[in-house]
């Protein structure tokens, strides 16, 4: 007994299944790995972040609070309000480098979509010809699954196969990605607007279309949601956070007397109030103002304690919870 052919059978309700979990699968795998990255700059769990560096700032200011005279209080705290200025810092170029990170990731992205799409444009004309002359094209068929599986963990796609070996590939909502021996492709166009990073275009015989906010899944979409989203998100709270910090440790300062008789003394830099900029501007320890009156240098205390109470206190700028809280 001699088999005479063999067929090639096909669920497509389960193949557009697959090609479904194979564009989840790459956005939340792409998103998962950027986003342990971005994690890995905080250091909280080895007490080398910025929540660390908070309570070593407010503590040395209770230092001086013990004894507003002593040198030595004096100078940690200005170390330790320069190493919290510091992680500010940056945090702030990590995660600049981050973003910049997964750009060249969103135009290797661009890359491996539009081979695949030429690949797969390519074995379309193989199957019309092994077809067209009486032979079967179950493996190139195969072949051409897999590659429609692979492009879908880069990019949210969909397709029509006429029947005939024709398969017309779509990109995002709509955009033809391959169309019978044809393949578009996407690229990636530095947007002025966006740091210059990548903005994804569909380059479909037109004027380029910008689909970034079409890409509904896939690996794109993981790097892009973290990209401009997850990352600027987190960088507009260190903004925050640094503001706050700014804000209030400046105004309590500028209420109280240094050694010197010294007052309205900023203790940070007025102009840097975001993470990038945060700086101590304070540099002569006499001018440290732990006085809460004139007439109390050196003994006075007053204003040191109410530094150090800054830490505990609820601050409208930060939602009405605390440094700590807000981080």
């Amino acid at each position: 007994m001699q088999a005479s052919e063999i067929r090639r059978s096909v669920d497509t309700f389960v193949e557009r299944q697959l090609l479904t979990s194979h564009e989840h699968r790459g956005q939340f795998e792409a998103s998962r790995n950027a986003l342990l990255r971005v994690q890995t700059l905080f250091g909280d769990s080895n007490g080398q972040g910025l929540a660390a560096g908070l309570n070593e700032f407010f503590s040395a200011w209770q230092d001086v609070a013990t004894n507003p005279s002593d040198a030595t209080a004096r100078t940690v705290l200005l170390s330790k309000a320069g190493s919290v200025a510091t992680r500010f810092n940056e945090h702030a170029v990590e995660l600049a480098a981050q973003r910049q990170a997964l750009d060249g990731q969103i135009g290797q992205a661009i890359t491996d979509i539009n081979q695949l799409a030429s690949r797969i444009a390519a074995l379309k004309e193989s199957i019309s010809h092994a077809e067209f002359s009486g032979q079967q094209a179950n493996d190139l068929r195969d072949q051409r699954g897999l590659l429609v599986n692979q492009l879908g963990e880069l990019a949210e796609i969909s397709t029509i196969d006429d029947g005939t070996g024709q398969l017309t590939v779509f990109v995002g909502k709509g955009q033809i990605l391959v169309d019978k021996h044809r393949a578009y492709t996407l690229s990636g166009v530095a947007d002025p607007a966006n740091s210059g990073l990548l903005t994804v275009q569909y380059n479909g015989g037109g004027s380029p279309v910008p689909i970034n906010s079409v890409i509904a899944s896939g690996r794109l979409k993981g790097l892009l949601d973290v990209r401009d989203q997850t990352i600027p998100s987190v960088q507009a709270s260190f903004d925050q956070l640094a503001s706050a910090l700014v804000t209030q440790v400046n105004s309590q300062h500028q209420a109280g007397y240094g050694l010197d008789g010294s007052t309205g003394q900023a203790f940070f830099s007025a102009g840097g109030t975001t993470a990038a900029t945060i700086q101590v501007s304070l540099t002569n320890i006499q001018r440290i103002a732990s006085s809460s009156t004139a007439a109390g240098v050196p003994g006075n205390n007053g204003n040191a304690l109410a530094m150090g109470n800054l830490q505990t206190s609820n601050l409208a700028a930060l939602g009405n919870v605390t440094f700590q809280e807000f981080y």
